[in-house]
């Protein structure tokens, strides 16, 4: 099964790949495959311009996570809203934030590396709201040299 959007948060998306146990390589393989597609889709659009206007370049940080969480329709009866929370959700938006400050656009924990059947490399410790240790983070090859690129105007 691929992934399903559950919800939009401001300009972000929160969506997951359901995994079973023995599919948890499946289920990181699809989650790294459309991350990856998502960044090739925007990159085209940056390359083809803004339709004459100014150009605005597009910009994704991409946090990736392996863990369970729960979910459903959270709220009052008169005021519902399906989503998915727990500690693997939070650690998922945290990881997010770390890909201005490390620059690489796809960041992922080490649950998701371990389970990831491509090769990631280790992006050292950092600390994490809300976690006593630092955890460590990983990212792919291809943006190991990666900087963060100013919008031209």
């Amino acid at each position: 099964m691929r992934g399903l959007i559950l919800k939009f948060v401001g300009d972000g998306v929160l969506a997951i790949f359901p995994a079973e146990v023995e599919k948890e390589k499946s289920a990181a393989a699809n989650a790294l495959s459309a991350a990856q597609e998502l960044l090739r889709r925007i990159d085209s659009r940056n390359a083809t311009g803004n339709g004459g206007r100014a150009p605005v370049l597009l910009r994704a940080g991409i946090a990736l996570h392996l863990g369970e969480v729960m979910y459903g329709n959270v709220g009052a009866p008169d005021r519902l809203d399906f989503t998915a929370i727990g500690p693997a959700v939070n650690l998922t938006f945290r990881l997010e934030g770390l890909t201005k400050e490390l620059h690489q656009p796809i960041i992922t924990s080490r649950a998701f590396a371990q389970a990831c059947p491509m090769t990631l490399h280790s992006l050292g410790r950092h600390a994490i709201r809300g976690l006593a240790e630092p955890q460590e983070v990983f990212g792919l090859t291809q943006y190991r040299n990666a900087v963060a690129k100013k919008p031209t105007v």
